[in-house]
């Protein structure tokens, strides 16, 4: 059964992500789950300095009463995990306000040594997208690799996000490999009597490429 990752505050705004996902730099996760500083409140009440390694953002959400709400939170600047961690995304027909996500094994591993150190029932994570918090919700339980997002009640936030995570995670396993700073290749076998005859190009094969020095193998010269 998956880890219910509760929300005690509700998303204000339906968020049209397909649209706004490549707007988003590389750089810069689209996704991603960041630790609320414990004294953010209390920073932000007394206006004391951002903390070393936090970032102060503006989370708005409509209360259980539907009345908006605007509270200031710090985030810490390195998240738990990102949308490459996540492995698959998917919303039930009967509950399309919940989104139940699957990690990979390193991304639960990483939430689950992160959430084993928090406070439960106090401390809180931020569920970040595009730049903005969607979700800031108090931890309840420990979450490994299999947990719950609920209370995306915006029209078809839901299954916007579960396209976004599906498309990043989709984009991360067909990703060719391209060989730069390592390669193996095949030496071929007349390659002594190829140099030899001054045979520089062989058809599908590289040219000779001279050893750096030192390796023991380059040509002497007498």
């Amino acid at each position: 059964m998956s880890q219910l990752f509760y929300l005690l505050l509700f998303p204000a705004f339906c968020f049209p992500l397909s649209a706004r996902a490549k707007a988003v730099p590389p750089s810069v996760p689209a996704v991603s789950v960041r630790m609320v500083h414990p004294d953010s409140q209390k920073l932000d009440r007394e206006r004391s300095p951002v903390p070393e390694g936090y970032t102060p953002y503006t989370y708005e959400f409509r209360d259980r009463h539907g009345k908006m709400q605007r509270e200031r939170l710090f985030l810490k600047n390195t998240p738990i995990i990102t949308e490459s961690e996540v492995e698959q995304a998917r919303i039930e027909p009967e509950r399309r306000e919940c989104l139940h996500i699957t990690l990979n094994t390193q991304g639960g591993k990483t939430m689950k040594a992160a959430t084993s150190a928090m406070n439960l029932g106090r401390d809180r994570l931020a569920l970040v997208v595009q730049g903005k918090i969607k979700s800031a919700p108090v931890v309840q339980a420990v979450i490994s690799r299999t947990f719950e997002i609920s209370g995306l009640d915006g029209k078809n936030e839901a299954s916007g996000l579960a396209e976004l995570l599906n498309r990043r995670a989709s984009t991360e396993k067909n990703t060719p490999f391209i060989p730069q700073d390592l390669a193996l290749y095949a030496v071929h076998p007349e390659s002594r009597r190829l140099v030899e005859e001054g045979a520089l190009r062989v058809p599908g094969v590289l040219g000779p490429r001279k050893l750096p020095a030192g390796t023991g193998r380059e040509k002497r010269e007498k």
